[in-house]
């Protein structure tokens, strides 16, 4: 483990307003489960998904007034939740290293509701990556779709344990392998 603490990785999968957030360490048994935890990523009464639902029904003004309201909210909990998760795992000798994100397609435009449920993924995503940053923890991107076919996936015992727990366990564990290749 050594003086900086056993390398952890956190696989994170966010649902516009909230998130689960799995933790894995290697150990010599293989990946482990150390920790699980579900986020609130905005402060209530707060629009989930403003892109979606909000733009071209208000005024430009009032539309940017409420995205700013609504950014600042998720980066203040995004940064709450990924700093408490660091001194946590810190407090148990691991070393938070790696988190794992999922890869959202920045829209060109607001033209469609696709892009507008893409930039509305991207605002969470984005809070979660300058939080890790701020943290000095390498932050890595994943494709949910493909690592929920993953069968290598540690399962702890307990509940809860839905499809994005393991999402986000297989991604804890892509973010740990890639970071030991890079470290």
């Amino acid at each position: 483990m050594g003086a900086t603490g056993q390398l952890a990785g956190a696989g994170i999968s966010d649902h516009r307003g909230w998130a689960v957030i799995v933790t894995v360490a290697i150990a010599d048994a293989g990946p482990t489960v150390i920790d699980r935890r579900r986020v609130e990523m905005l402060d209530d009464g707060l629009e989930a998904m403003p892109y979606e639902h909000m733009y071209g029904q208000i005024g430009e003004s009032a539309f940017e007034r409420r995205i700013t309201g609504i950014e600042a909210s998720v980066n203040a909990h995004a940064a709450r939740a990924l700093s408490t998760l660091h001194d946590d795992l810190a407090a148990s000798g691991h070393r938070l290293a790696v988190v794992s994100i999922r890869h959202y397609v920045e829209p060109p435009d607001l033209t469609t509701v696709n892009a507008r449920i893409a930039a509305d993924g991207a605002l969470y995503r984005d809070a979660l990556v300058a939080a890790a940053e701020a943290l000095a923890v390498e932050v890595r991107f994943h494709d949910a779709k493909a690592l929920a076919k993953r069968d290598d996936v540690p399962r702890p015992s307990g509940t809860p344990w839905a499809q994005e727990h393991r999402v986000a366990a297989a991604a804890a564990v892509a973010a740990l392998d890639a970071h030991a290749v890079t470290e």
